[in-house]
């Protein structure tokens, strides 16, 4: 998921743009569910704690895999979004999953509370990420696992980022400050794991997956979702005038075409995963 500011998470047209297009965007990065759950080493019984859930990838997927025997807790720090993780879990029966409205750099869950602690696409956007690193290994019992997956590479690796290219052509983009929050704070390999390493983790290791997400439907479809849910998006469209916005959704289009696969959208994606042990 992507991270906004707390403001953003709650407002209206977001949540709701989450709750019409969560199903399709948890089809999209399965690859990532699947590799950090590969990665964590789940195992039936486990209690384990999801940082940044937003809609609930891939706390609902952590709750299947960890069975009735164990648990899962999803965190965000916005409880419009968790109330979506809570009614997907209610639809679909998955009853071992509760949601907590939690910041990641100052949890209130006792010392030593979980066997695994999980994040994806979340930590990069955390504004003090030292002391939320320091805060997972806190909870985590002695011996216990935390995996973090984030953006990685270059922004033109990454098909999902090819609508901020387009951008830049038609408008003033915002300038991200080195390690500042955003979507690649960790893009070079080896700066997540430094981190982890830096706030007492050990046995750190950090790996490169290159995953593709695959979107069912047309282009159109596919960037209306993405304007839609991220909330910086959405206010740097509205500022621009309508012919301007429409050249951008047009040649936005034609190159999410240029990636089709039949009746399918094919991206190219690069996410690091860094594991460390309590």
């Amino acid at each position: 998921m992507h991270i906004q500011a707390e403001s953003e998470w709650d407002d209206p047209g977001v949540v709701a743009a989450w709750r019409r297009w969560r199903s399709r965007f948890a089809d999209q990065t399965r690859g990532f569910t699947e590799a950090l759950l590969q990665a964590a080493g789940v195992v039936p019984g486990m209690h384990v704690l999801d940082l940044a859930s937003g809609a609930g990838d891939p706390a609902l997927a952590l709750a299947k895999a960890v069975g009735p025997r164990g648990c899962v807790t999803a965190t965000d720090i916005s409880d419009a979004m968790l109330a979506i993780v809570s009614d997907v879990a209610h639809q679909e029966k998955i009853d071992n999953i509760g949601c907590r409205r939690a910041d990641a750099a100052a949890l209130t869950f006792p010392d030593e509370s979980f066997d695994l602690v999980t994040c994806r696409l979340g930590i990069m956007h955390v504004p003090n990420v030292t002391e939320a690193l320091r805060e997972s290994r806190r909870v985590l019992r002695p011996g216990a696992r935390a995996v973090f997956l984030v953006w990685g590479g270059s922004p033109a690796e990454q098909g999902a980022f090819l609508h901020h290219r387009i951008l830049a052509r038609h408008v003033e983009m915002p300038v991200l400050l080195p390690n500042a929050p955003g979507p690649l704070r960790f893009a070079a390999y080896g700066s997540l794991s430094a981190a982890l390493r830096g706030a007492g983790f050990r046995q750190v290791e950090e790996t490169t997956h290159r995953c593709v997400l695959s979107c069912a439907g047309p282009a159109s479809e596919l960037w209306q979702s993405i304007r839609e849910m991220a909330a910086p998006l959405r206010h740097l469209l509205a500022g621009v005038s309508p012919d301007v916005r429409e050249r951008i959704h047009e040649e936005v289009e034609t190159a999410l075409q240029s990636y089709s696969h039949g009746e399918r959208i094919e991206l190219p994606a690069t996410v690091h995963i860094a594991t460390g042990l309590r």
